[in-house]
């Protein structure tokens, strides 16, 4: 589905100096703090918090869950957040996506949903209970419900690990003989690039209008998440071998990767990372 508040344009000076004030910061940056770390981010050293960044995608995960029971800590922890010094790459991952294939080069992203996120996230500091959110949130456009709407269709706009099966299925139909050891690591990961490259030419059909356009966009991959594509190639394959079904926040939860390179870890309590054998710490090892 094609969301009407992403659009790209020419602007390749526009691109260089917002890519230069990211990457800026995150060679510094040690840590990413993903989604379940922020309800810490009070008890984190400040010497960690100045070497550690958040994303939007963190954010977008606590606005978007948020409920009438959930309201008051999830607000707490906007607020804090928001107050505190951590740097947050107001990226989604698509735009990281976008950025990772040399096919739209030149190119800049315009997700206006970064300024519907920050507009709901100041709402909720303004307000003082769910209901006023919600009464307030009702007469925006772009409010709590499109976030909410959002957070459901996002595995589908991550690359869904059917995508995968199915592009695995027509290259190993006998899917019993399939094992870890008789995928290869190339293949594995030109299955995900490809799924990636068919996931922006669904955002984005104008630009990659048939199989040819499609082709030079695989083929324009420039390794710029090579860690998701990685560990998210090892994860479906997983699943796939064993049979089993992702989680319902498996694909958002991987989402975080996009922001990941080598020299990071990721400060998370949620096993699923630990499992992969990504490199991650547990919130209580930043805790002064």
């Amino acid at each position: 589905m094609v969301d009407v508040c992403i659009t790209i344009e020419n602007n390749s000076k526009g691109r260089i100096k917002k890519e230069l004030s990211i990457s800026q910061k995150l060679i510094v940056s040690k840590f990413y703090l993903e989604t379940n770390s922020l309800y810490s981010i009070k008890k984190i050293d400040k010497a960690a918090i100045a070497n550690s960044f958040t994303s939007a995608l963190a954010l977008f995960e606590i606005i978007s869950n948020i409920t009438l029971d959930k309201y008051v800590k999830r607000k707490s922890i906007i607020q804090s957040v928001l107050h505190s010094e951590i740097f947050i790459d107001w990226r989604f991952p698509q735009e990281i996506i976008l950025n990772s294939f040399d096919y739209f080069e030149g190119a800049i992203l315009v997700d206006k949903r970064i300024e519907h996120l920050k507009t709901i996230l100041s709402l909720v500091l303004k307000t003082s209970s769910f209901e006023e959110l919600q009464t307030s949130s009702s007469r925006m456009k772009y409010g709590l419900e499109y976030f909410k709407k959002m957070d459901r269709d996002l595995g589908i706009g991550f690359v869904s690990s059917y995508m995968f099966y199915n592009l695995l299925k027509l290259v190993t139909p006998d899917n019993k003989e399939i094992t870890q050891s008789s995928i290869s690591e190339a293949h594995k990961r030109n299955l995900t690039i490809s799924a990636l490259a068919h996931m922006l030419q669904t955002s984005f059909p104008d630009f990659v209008e048939d199989e040819d356009d499609l082709d030079l966009l695989i083929k324009s991959y420039n390794g710029g998440v090579d860690i998701h594509v990685e560990f998210f190639s090892n994860f479906c394959l997983h699943k796939f071998i064993e049979n089993e079904q992702p989680a319902k926040n498996d694909f958002i939860d991987l989402g975080h990767l996009f922001y990941l390179n080598d020299n990071m870890h990721i400060v998370s309590d949620d096993n699923l990372f630990e499992k992969l054998g990504i490199k991650s710490i547990k919130t209580q090892n930043l805790v002064s």
